[in-house]
């Protein structure tokens, strides 16, 4: 007994120490035993018929991805292929070619990493990496939206296709022999294994399925023999979206797709929605670059910009009075003047409000919606059932007529340009369902600089190189998504900047004395003044004799020419400097650039540049207003306009259909 005993121990140990070595040679050994690539120069890559256009592909690492890509004239669908673990796409020449006779289908598939001639080694973060960079060369190849390429996997295609789907939509997607997982599929022949826990490659498909909501076929022999038809089933009622299963009786996990297959894929195809080429949301994004004047252009080194300038349409772009930030960004989202959409200055006191705006600290009243006037364009845009996204755009904090953007970020100042970039990337990466047709981008680094060490100082042309590489950045990265053609982009300023003379201080209390005044706000070359009841006239008059270079008016007297008087929020006195000259603030110190002067000034002037589909190339306009780019955008995303003091008319001539060629 005792011998049997040991017998049956040593054959339990026995049993564990395979079981384990086993599991440990899939953990050391997992690429060789999951991925089967043939490398060039096998397989057959001059195959007879058609020939398929060769593609390269660099990753961002500097490897590359080749593929083949077979284009059809008048295409009904566009599709991604993507193979399986086995051979590489010389494998699949027929049936891409299939796809492309049956379907009317421009049809493009890659060899992943180490497979073919593509440079890597196979891992699924490298195979769903290649995958999301064919779809963006594809899209450009193709003219249309990547998501709206319809992605087709099969075995382990499928994990990469439905990976690349829950990460960021697709038109469709088509499962053939899909599994829930590459553990689930390697449990079921070796049930020993302890896949899911050894494996580094998991393709979890099943956890990643909820994700895609669009239309989904799942095509599946029932006699394959290496994934079961049940983890199809099982995979495909896991799916949310519109989706349809099909059986194929009797067909094997390596056979060819029966034409039963590829009818049903044609009638899938069918039923899909009209977008891309022939339907796409149309895209604007909005940049701002706080503080760039127009003489930015010529001095700095900025080829980003430059170069925009000069694909797209260029101007000098005309702030409203006072020549602030928050005054000129709400006039460029509202197309109004100050007098129309009552912000007035960056702070400022508001009786009809009781109360000062301010948009610092830990409750800035800025965020509450009764200061803001009119009809921003984000808000025109959803009333009117589109998305919108704000990385920092001035206004956009405060729920105006019950909207805000749908995506939004909460101002972080001198906050990295770059990820700013990326975030508007991200959105774009969204479900075409998703996805916002306005993006606003708002950048304060050059402003920044202007103030603190004055417009010609080698701090501005630092950080104006990195709000330029950002724009690089995010222009890159519009074209690895193919949405570089497609996308309208507009870059404005608010204003420029000028110098700040030292001799041209102008200290107000020299002349009047706090204690007659509620309040002074902002300062620089603005500055609002708030008598105490009674001391209005005292004020006004030791003000108005202040022998100072600057231009000093009761609220009444204000020029009509600077569209400034709002009704109950008119200071009951403004000082303006004039240029160079710089009023003190309460807190009493003197920057080294500002902004804020007439707008007339050229050194107030900021920029515009147009790129995109719907702009001229090569061209260069007059000097306009910024209230008139309003009426541009909501042009641009075919929305019914509000009501403004700019119009359409005044620039229309930047638009390609304005007079019907590119301006060259």
């Amino acid at each position: 007994m005792k011998n049997l005993r040991q017998l049956v121990i040593a054959g339990v140990l026995l049993v564990l120490a395979v079981i384990l070595l086993t599991n440990l040679l899939l953990w050391m050994r997992e690429a060789d035993f999951i991925f089967k690539p043939k490398t060039y120069p096998q397989g057959n890559w001059h195959p007879v018929g058609p020939q398929p256009q060769e593609v390269w592909i660099a990753a961002p690492d500097g490897r590359k991805i080749n593929g083949w890509y077979l284009p059809h004239q008048h295409p009904k669908a566009i599709i991604l292929y993507l193979h399986g673990n086995a051979g590489n796409i010389t494998d699949r020449y027929q049936e891409i070619l299939k796809l492309h006779d049956t379907l009317d289908a421009s049809v493009m598939i890659i060899d992943y990493p180490g497979y073919g001639k593509s440079q890597g080694v196979p891992e699924e973060k490298a195979l769903i990496q290649a995958a999301e960079l064919a779809r963006a060369v594809l899209a450009q190849k193709a003219s249309v939206s990547p998501q709206d390429i319809i992605l087709l996997g099969r075995s382990l295609g499928t994990g990469v296709a439905v990976a690349l789907a829950a990460h960021s939509g697709a038109k469709g997607v088509i499962l053939i022999s899909p599994f829930l997982s590459l553990a689930d599929a390697v449990h079921d022949h070796y049930p020993i294994l302890a896949a899911r826990l050894v494996m580094h490659n998991q393709f979890d498909s099943m956890g990643k399925i909820p994700a895609y909501e669009g239309p989904l076929l799942v095509i599946h022999g029932v006699a394959d023999e290496v994934i079961p038809i049940s983890q199809g089933q099982a995979l495909w009622s896991a799916a949310r979206g519109p989706k349809q299963f099909v059986a194929l009786g009797g067909v094997r996990h390596f056979d060819p797709l029966p034409d039963q297959a590829y009818q049903k894929i044609k009638q899938f195809i069918a039923r899909l929605p009209i977008e891309a080429s022939q339907k796409i949301k149309p895209i604007v994004i909005l940049i701002s670059i706080d503080g760039f004047r127009k003489a930015y252009l010529q001095q700095l080194k900025v080829p980003q910009l430059t170069q925009l300038a000069q694909d797209g349409v260029s101007a000098e772009l005309l702030p409203v009075f006072p020549s602030v930030t928050f005054v000129n960004h709400y006039s460029i989202a509202t197309g109004l003047y100050p007098e129309h959409h009552g912000i007035l200055l960056n702070e400022f006191y508001a009786p009809d409000l009781k109360q000062y705006f301010t948009h610092q600290g830990h409750a800035p009243t800025a965020n509450d919606p009764a200061w803001w006037k009119g009809e921003p364009i984000w808000v025109s845009a959803e009333k009117q059932g589109l998305l919108t996204a704000s990385a920092f755009w001035p206004g956009t904090q405060a729920r105006i007529a019950g909207f805000k953007p749908n995506y939004f970020q909460v101002y972080a100042e001198d906050s990295d340009p770059q990820i700013r970039a990326q975030q508007i990337l991200h959105w774009l990466d969204l479900p075409s369902t998703k996805r916002p047709s306005l993006l606003m981008l708002y950048f304060e680094n050059v402003d920044n600089a202007g103030h603190e060490f004055g417009p010609d100082a080698d701090v501005v042309q630092e950080q104006a190189k990195r709000v330029d590489d950002a724009l690089g950045s995010l222009i890159a990265g519009l074209k690895k998504r193919g949405l570089y053609q497609q996308v309208n982009i507009i870059i404005v300023s608010d204003h420029g900047m000028s110098s700040v003379d030292p001799t041209k201080v102008i200290d107000l209390l020299k002349y009047i004395k706090a204690q007659d005044l509620q309040a002074m706000t902002d300062h620089g070359a603005v500055m609002a003044i708030y008598p105490k009841p009674g001391k209005m006239a005292a004020v006004y008059q030791a003000l108005k004799n202040a022998p100072e270079p600057m231009q000093v008016y009761r609220g009444a007297e204000i020029p009509a020419q600077y569209h400034y008087r709002f009704p109950g929020r008119t200071p009951p006195i403004l000082c303006v400097a004039e240029e160079h000259a710089f009023i003190l603030g309460s807190n009493r110190h003197i920057e080294k650039g500002i902004h804020g002067y007439d707008p007339r000034l050229e050194d107030m002037h900021g920029i515009f540049i147009a790129h995109g589909p719907a702009f001229k190339k090569g061209y260069s306009r007059p000097p306009f207003q910024n209230i008139n780019i309003y009426a541009l955008i909501a042009y641009l995303l075919h929305l019914r306009p509000a009501h403004t003091d700019g119009s359409l008319t005044t620039i229309e001539d930047v638009l390609i259909d304005s007079t019907g060629t590119d301006g060259r």
